[in-house]
């Protein structure tokens, strides 16, 4: 038989052909199929989608569902003040910023001493130079574009971002 199983490799690689493409509507299709066929999505899935949709409103949602369901758990890593985006595409790490910044940060603020927070989309070690500049100028983007006071928190290491919840609450 020359068919090609399906299965969560098959299918990621489909969607990553939509995401080249800026096929969303085919993407979306291919995770229906996935869940009628009852093959489970992973973080590669989920990232190659949410890159695709990130600039579209359902975008949010999926992107709220892969949290529910803890599939982006190796992707976004929350640890108190701090948000991980090293396995992530840019897409899923701008989603992620603005889920974290609304929702997050304000429960964690209220009950904490200091108003710094850090993300971190990592820089030299587990990226290829095109990849981690595009993460990095995509997260900065973001928190410009809502607003967000942020600064590198070492010249030596630009992957590493300090956010003051304060100043952004005061503007």
């Amino acid at each position: 038989d020359s068919r090609v199983e399906r299965n969560v490799i098959t299918y990621t690689s489909a969607v990553g052909v939509c995401e080249r493409g800026e096929q969303w509507e085919q993407a979306l299709q291919i995770i229906r199929e996935m869940a009628d066929s009852r093959v489970e999505r992973n973080h590669a899935t989920y990232n190659s989608l949410l890159q695709l949709t990130h600039r579209l409103e359902i975008g949010n949602s999926i992107f709220r569902d892969a949290m529910l369901s803890r599939v982006l758990d190796e992707s976004v890593v929350i640890d108190h003040r701090q948000l991980d985006l090293h396995g992530c595409s840019s897409g899923t790490a701008i989603l992620a910023i603005r889920w974290w910044w609304t929702e997050v940060v304000p429960v964690v603020q209220a009950s904490a001493r200091s108003s710094s927070f850090y993300v971190v989309v990592g820089w030299g070690k587990h990226r290829r130079a095109r990849t981690q500049t595009g993460i990095l100028e995509s997260v900065c983007d973001e928190l410009d574009r809502m607003h967000v006071p942020w600064r590198q928190h070492e010249p030596n290491n630009p992957g590493r971002l300090v956010l003051n919840a304060d100043q952004s609450l005061e503007s």
